[in-house]
């Protein structure tokens, strides 16, 4: 249908009358202008986009700067053939041709296509054309536009900014509620049908319900007829690439190629993007160096396939068995993952039944899929009545920490075992046993026999790796820390073969601590490091996933404890965003070490012994095994030798005696003699603690060394301090761990002297970087005595808060706690003695103490100093 009419006014002129909320199309005007001497301009976008009020807001814009062309718009169908085109291309004024516009230029017959290809080529300068169309039209185009008679304007010139959208919003839907603005914005992305259709529904709705009408994702009331439109226009070919691809957020060509089973799924991706708007790439794919283009769907596109799917018709029966056909062939491929997504977007329940009970534990083990609980509910029926479904959902759950779920499964696998293998068998057994439910030596020695089992017969079961964790991380809490080493160290080899990245962070991040804990920082460290490199590379499949917050803290927890180790001087930052599997003990027993030392490097000594003494809650009849209990008794003992807590190494010790632990034993008595002022008594138990220690960690044999070269050295053995020091070195570079070095005697020379009175001794790197880090600094026991309380140094807490201390009074008791007289404080500060007086006597009011020591006693005990 043709329109020619003069231009008195916007009502009389050739374009569409313009709506009374107009939002000028500035990006698209300036590829319009820039194409403007062009023989055709091509202006694709789909349904919605504004193509069509864009250009003619355009020739408004043009009519209104000057005098423009004689222009004429042309309402285009297939009755429009090319006898007629021509007459009117033909049609000159002045001897220049009109510019002329054809809205739905996609309806023109092919005759007419063929006709302006021919003119194209053959004679461009004998036409001004603008042709607004869906899709690409069949244009030789090449020479065309290299010559400047052709040019292309694609849709995503057309998306709206989320400004104008609000615009949009904000005149249709007379509201400006920012829930509703943003819940349009967001899911129209740009598409202004879409925006203006979401928005009037808002405006026709009652007040009350204005809100409810911005639906969530998932849903498709903004624009269902648009979109729907679009759908249907679509070539058959498009619409079955759409509905096979379904699940995907983001597709490669590749992708769509083998779900769709059609090797030209690419090129119809790429003259779907083509339009700008219902197709757009995203970053893309990086897959063994190739990169691969990759698309998004729009949203609301996305919504009417899912709709169409859910409706059914031969359409989806075809797009559902080729999806199915495409996942059999991933499945024989071993790969697995996405499987159950991409069944379930097209509807293929049984085959998803089928899926869920053969792959489900490959799926949870690879970490890269999505969770296959959500599935499992809506294959309830199925699910109940096939076993083998029910151990992937037990491990998955039991990975994720959500213990009560994994509790259910696994007990429903108990009940029909016949379906279980040993391997699997094995496994719930190990995850029952840390949970209190059975004897842990008795799982441990059954899931090992297993192993042995599956390693000589040659075969593979994919929950192979998670059973070695589970074993070495049962064999860690036992003490068994050599097979536990063994284990986690063959899981690792596991998940390095088959592909698992995220198994082999778990795997690597319980090694680093297992390491830890066989006295090799060093290695900790490092390992702790590669779990971290390995995590980084595991893609993940979901946000927010406890499996990845568990192991993210256990290899930070590794790296933080191998850095204390090497510099434990410097002050300890806390593990943020901590995450903690509920029945991993190991990890949550040395948090709690860690969160003590960190606390005591804050120079908190008491806070750091209280945090130590809370019990840790342990399962059923579990009992601490020795070689934790020698770490948290080693640790409190020294915690209390800083305090001066005798009580408290006597207690220490006799639970030392109590487990046969006579060298860590010796340790804290001699800590206990040290602190009576008994050198040589103390130096005789610090040898025996070096000789007879035999728990790796603490390094209680170098921190016996290293104290009784103090002592010698200060009742006048050089010699033999030299020795002891020199042996002390040669043990703690091979571990980095240069915690003995802090000075644990208070009747020794400190450490910083001797060693700068041993030069031979400094000059080794391991020794000089030691000593240059701890110059000027005071030893551990010097450090913290003036601020850490006596135990007689109690204060009642049923007395009320003590008042607040100005800056200056805080100043002064500093002061007072370095023995400063009132001149030095005087001297100090910058005041007089008066002064200085004055606060003294304000500071003895606030604190309740009429002389020096009895306030110090209480600051100490706030941990006002």
């Amino acid at each position: 249908m043709l329109t020619t009419q003069p231009k008195t006014s916007e009502s009389a002129a050739p374009w569409p009358r313009l709506p009374k909320v107009y939002l000028p199309r500035h990006s698209l005007w300036a590829d319009l202008d820039r194409s403007a001497d062009a023989a055709i301009t091509l202006v694709i976008a789909p349904a919605g986009a504004g193509k069509t009020l864009g250009v003619a807001g355009w020739l408004r814009q043009q009519n209104a700067d000057g005098a423009p062309r004689p222009q004429r718009w042309v309402d285009a169908d297939d009755t429009l053939d090319p006898e007629q085109l021509s007459s009117l291309l033909d049609e000159t004024t002045d001897g220049a041709p009109p510019r002329i516009v054809i809205d739905d230029a996609h309806l023109l017959p092919a005759a007419t296509h063929r006709m302006l290809n021919d003119r194209l080529n053959d004679d461009p300068d004998s036409m001004r054309l603008v042709m607004i169309s869906r899709w690409d039209l069949p244009f030789t185009r090449l020479v065309p536009e290299l010559l400047g008679n052709f040019s292309i304007v694609r849709g995503n010139v057309l998306q709206l900014s989320d400004t104008e959208a609000e615009t949009l919003i904000v005149e249709h839907a007379r509201t400006r509620s920012r829930q509703v603005i943003d819940g349009i914005t967001h899911q129209a992305r740009g598409w202004c049908a879409a925006v203006v259709l979401a928005a009037r529904s808002v405006h026709a709705s009652p007040p009350a319900w204005a809100g409810e009408t911005v639906f969530d994702e998932g849903t498709i009331g903004l624009g269902d007829r648009v979109a729907s439109e679009v759908f249907a226009s679509l070539s058959a070919r498009a619409r079955h690439l759409l509905l096979c691809i379904s699940a995907e957020s983001t597709v490669t060509a590749r992708t769509a190629a083998h779900l769709t089973q059609d090797p030209t799924a690419g090129e119809t991706l790429a003259d779907l993007e083509s339009t700008g708007l219902l197709v757009t790439r995203a970053v893309p794919l990086v897959h063994d160096a190739d990169t691969e283009d990759a698309y998004r769907i729009h949203p609301l596109l996305a919504e009417v396939v899912r709709r169409r799917l859910v409706a059914g018709g031969v359409d989806v029966m075809r797009a559902r068995s080729t999806v199915v056909r495409a996942v059999r062939i991933d499945r024989t491929r071993g790969e697995a993952q996405g499987a159950l997504r991409r069944l379930e977007a097209v509807g293929a329940h049984e085959e998803m039944a089928v899926v869920l009970a053969e792959d489900g534990v490959r799926t949870v083990m690879h970490g890269v899929g999505d969770r296959l609980s959500p599935f499992a509910r809506n294959l309830l029926e199925h699910v109940e009545t096939t076993p083998r479904t029910w151990f992937a959902l037990a491990v998955e759950h039991w990975l994720d920490g959500e213990v009560p779920e994994a509790e259910h499964w696994l007990d429903k696998c108990l009940a029909d075992p016949t379906e279980m293998s040993v391997e699997e068998l094995a496994c719930i057994g190990l995850m029952r046993a840390r949970l209190g439910m059975e004897p842990l030596r008795s799982a441990a020695d059954t899931a090992a026999a297993v192993v042995r089992g599956i390693h000589s017969a040659g075969r593979e079961s994919a929950i192979l790796p998670q059973l070695l964790i589970e074993l070495g991380i049962t064999q860690c809490w036992l003490g068994e820390l050599a097979q536990a080493e063994q284990s986690l160290t063959a899981a690792i080899g596991l998940a390095r073969t088959w592909g698992m990245p995220l198994v082999g962070a778990d795997a690597s991040s319980h090694l680093a601590m297992t390491e830890y804990m066989l006295g090799r920082e060093a290695a900790c460290g490092e390992i702790a490091e590669e779990a971290t490199a390995l995590l980084a590379r595991a893609t993940p499949s979901r946000s927010h996933s406890p499996r990845r917050a568990y192991i993210r803290t256990r290899m930070e927890l590794g790296a933080a404890v191998a850095r204390t180790a090497r510099r434990p001087w410097i002050e300890l930052a806390p593990i943020k965003d901590a995450a903690l599997h509920p029945a991993d003990l190991c990890t949550r027993f040395w948090m709690r070490i860690r969160g003590a030392h960190a606390t005591m490097s804050g120079h908190t000594v008491v806070r750091a012994r209280q945090i130590l003494d809370e019990p840790l809650d342990l399962p059923g009849a579990f009992r601490m095994p020795d070689h934790l209990q020698v770490s948290l008794l080693i640790n409190q003992a020294e915690l209390a030798a800083l305090a001066t807590d005798r009580r408290s190494l006597d207690a220490a010790e006799a639970a030392l005696v109590e487990r046969g632990m006579t060298g860590e034993a010796a340790l804290v008595k001699g800590l206990h003699a040290d602190l009576d002022g008994n050198r040589r008594l103390a130096a005789e138990l610090f040898e025996t603690a070096a000789v007879q220690a035999v728990w790796s960690q603490p390094m209680v044999r170098a921190i016996a060394l290293v104290a009784r070269a103090e002592l010698l050295h200060e009742m006048g053995d050089v010699d033999a301090a030299f020795e002891l020091l020199q042996q002390a070195a040669v043990e703690t570079e091979v571990r980095q761990n240069a915690i003995p070095f802090l000075g644990w005697t208070r009747q020794g020379t400190p450490v910083q002297t001797m060693l700068g009175r041993f030069p031979a001794l400094k000059a080794q790197p391991w020794i000089g970087r030691i000593a240059s880090s701890m110059e000027g600094m005071p030893s551990l026991a010097t450090y913290f005595d003036q601020g850490t309380p006596r135990p007689s140094e109690t204060i009642d807490e049923s007395a009320g808060p003590v008042p607040g201390l100005s800056a200056r009074e805080r100043d002064v008791l500093r002061e007072l706690a370095r023995g400063s007289t009132y001149a030095d404080i005087s001297a100090a500060l910058f005041v007089s003695e008066n002064t200085v007086k004055t606060h003294v006597s304000s500071l003895y009011a606030k604190l309740g103490a009429s002389r020096r020591s009895q306030a110090l006693a209480v600051a100490r005990s706030l941990s006002l100093i």
